[in-house]
């Protein structure tokens, strides 16, 4: 049987030390993102990661020089007059029946009024939780592969779904959905 000297400092798992400055950095850089840091171990989720917040940092570029247009006026305002109820959340809004979005826009006007900042990070938010249940969805019907990065990616890029992300108006009712 083998004995181990505590003074020794060999870990036999060690890359021996050439005194060249690549393996130092090797060595370094190994601790942070090494083969088995979990971003190299699932590159799938990598993918979804980066398409991820790709998507929403370009959103979020176009929501931040933005601001309420047409129907978020009148929204907001109703929001402020009316109590929250059932009167208030059942009513149709040119032809849309939207209660999370009437929700939504009571709870905006209370505790942030005519804050873009707080409407920005309620559609950020809405839009994170829609691309992550797509993600989801994705997964669930074709299974985990890396194939399905390509209709994820063409959904989170999609210019079919960038005017209703970035009027709040069209997002409290789009998001919910």
């Amino acid at each position: 049987m083998a004995s181990h000297d505590p003074l020794t400092t060999e870990d036999p798992g060690a890359v021996e030390d050439d005194g060249d400055e690549q393996l130092d950095t090797r060595r370094a850089v190994g601790g942070l993102v090494g083969q088995d840091h979990w971003l190299v171990r699932d590159p799938i989720r990598t993918g979804f990661l980066v398409i991820l917040f790709i998507s929403l940092g370009v959103r979020f570029n176009i929501l931040r020089d933005n601001y309420f247009i047409t129907d978020d006026f009148m929204l907001f305002s109703r929001a402020v007059e009316a109590p929250l109820g059932w009167d208030y959340l059942g009513r149709v809004h040119t032809g849309h029946f939207e209660p999370v979005g009437f929700a939504v826009m009571w709870l905006l006007a209370h505790l942030a009024p005519w804050s873009w900042g707080a409407c920005v990070g309620v559609m950020m938010g809405g839009l994170a939780l829609v691309f992550t249940l797509v993600w989801r969805l994705l997964i669930e019907v074709f299974g985990r592969r890396r194939m399905i990065l390509v209709p994820f990616a063409l959904f989170c890029f999609s210019p079919l779904i960038l005017p209703a992300t970035t009027w709040l108006s069209a997002a409290i009712i789009w998001i919910p959905l």
